[in-house]
């Protein structure tokens, strides 16, 4: 019996680490006439997780103070209070907004409180595209 317990704990402990440190992705939904398309991985790497937008990402080139974020809801979102939502970074930081990038995560972030990749525009609180994960 005692054994058979050590298999079932043994098991068990490799199938939660492999959900743990499994990627998560989602293809982005344009929202309104911003022509967001592509998709998003976010993957654990040693001290965060990275996330990577995919070669075919595209959003609408000329859109100022564009973000990306983590966001709480599985959708749209209806609100950005600061508590709903995690800042990545700025989506033309690195190299325009356009094509594959990579963006760390710190391990602080529990990426499973959140649901899902946002870009928003923040001058003018409008969301160009979202990725449910």
């Amino acid at each position: 019996m005692q054994k058979k317990f050590k298999f079932i704990w043994v098991v068990l402990l490799l199938f939660i680490g492999s959900v743990a440190g499994a990627d998560v992705m989602g293809e982005f939904v344009d929202v309104g006439q911003h022509n967001t398309k592509g998709s998003v991985t976010i993957s654990a790497v040693e001290g965060g997780h990275l996330l990577t937008l995919s070669e075919d990402f595209d959003t609408e080139v000329e859109a100022p103070d564009l973000r990306i974020l983590l966001h709480k809801e599985a959708g749209e979102p209806m609100s950005y209070d600061a508590d709903e939502y995690y800042q990545v970074d700025f989506l033309d930081s690195h190299g325009g907004q356009v094509g594959k990038r990579q963006y760390f995560i710190p391990s602080e972030v529990d990426i499973m409180s959140y649901q899902s990749v946002v870009i928003w525009c923040k001058r003018f609180d409008v969301t160009f595209g979202y990725a449910v994960y």
